[in-house]
């Protein structure tokens, strides 16, 4: 059944993983992956891909600084959320989301969500 009012939220994902078994510093864990920053050209190729519009929710495990969370809830105004074990990325996330005024959510499996700028939820 359909309703010609209804809004189609979509979910997106991402998981941004480097296979090594090097520590990059910082990390809790020494088995743990090091963080590899993803360029902002190739986030708006991933997003554009996706085909992210206004509406979506897009998550990210592994999220590192949060990068591919700010992004296109800065760019389309969607909720994002990114999830990352690293307590120093974590941090990193949560303020510059925090500084971005966007509507991402950072969060580490062990936290509830800390959401960035004016804690819109999108």
């Amino acid at each position: 059944m359909s309703c010609a009012n209804e809004t189609a939220h979509r979910k997106i994902f991402f998981c941004s993983v480097i296979a090594s078994g090097t520590n990059a510093g910082g990390a809790d864990y020494p088995e743990e992956i090091p963080f590899v920053s993803t360029p902002v050209e190739v986030i708006d190729k991933m997003l554009e891909l996706a085909e992210v519009k206004s509406g979506d929710v897009l998550y990210d495990f592994g999220s590192g600084d949060g990068r591919i969370v700010i992004r296109p809830a800065q760019k389309y105004g969607i909720r994002a959320v990114g999830i990352e074990m690293d307590r120093l990325l974590l941090d990193q996330a949560r303020r510059d989301a925090k500084n971005s005024s966007s509507p991402a959510a950072v969060s580490s499996p062990t936290t509830s969500a800390s959401k960035g700028g004016n804690g819109s939820n999108g």
